[in-house]
């Protein structure tokens, strides 16, 4: 984890692969993936530079955040 996320993100904070940054989502852009690790994320758009931006989520919540976002 980058130096400046030492905090947990907020429920409306993701982290931007472009600016290396917290940054917020749209709702409607927000989806359910699982990366290539194996671990379940929430994947949405940067507002700044609109690259892809991410949230790791636990597997215990997997099933609630597809009913309420839907899957990628």
């Amino acid at each position: 984890m980058p130096a400046k996320l030492r905090t947990k993100l907020t429920a409306n904070q993701f982290y931007c692969v472009g600016c290396n940054k917290r940054s917020t989502a749209k709702t409607a852009d927000i989806c359910v993936v699982t990366l290539k690790n194996g671990a379940p994320a929430l994947k949405g758009q940067c507002f700044a530079c609109e690259s892809d931006a991410y949230k790791f989520i636990k597997n215990s919540a997997v099933q609630a955040a597809v009913k309420k976002y839907g899957e990628c």
